[in-house]
């Protein structure tokens, strides 16, 4: 039995999904479409992301000093929690470096 569907229902369904970055693992939200929308990378493109080693990066992610989830065998990471590692990090590096000075 086929039903209608309301335009707005389209909309929404024609929107990606995107990694949320807070709440359960699995937990998704629809935002809008915009260049800056969070994307989930395999271990590979976040090194390229972060330009570091990609065995580096798996042994940080292993010992929880950086943001990833093991999908299976795989490991995978939501850019906008890089991003947002990163600049807590060169904040706080920052911070420690004007605390010495």
């Amino acid at each position: 039995m086929l039903t209608s569907v309301s335009r707005e229902t389209k909309a929404s369904m024609a929107e990606p999904l995107t990694a949320a970055g807070k709440g359960s693992a699995g937990e998704c939200r629809r935002e809008e479409v915009s260049g800056m929308a969070d994307k989930i990378m395999t271990l590979q493109q976040a090194a390229d992301f972060l330009q570091m080693d990609a065995d580096t990066l798996r042994v940080l992610a292993r010992k929880g000093r950086v943001p990833g989830a093991k999908v299976g065998r795989q490991w995978r990471f939501d850019q906008g929690l890089l991003r947002e590692w990163l600049r807590e990090r060169s904040l706080r590096n920052h911070r420690e470096d004007d605390a010495n000075s």
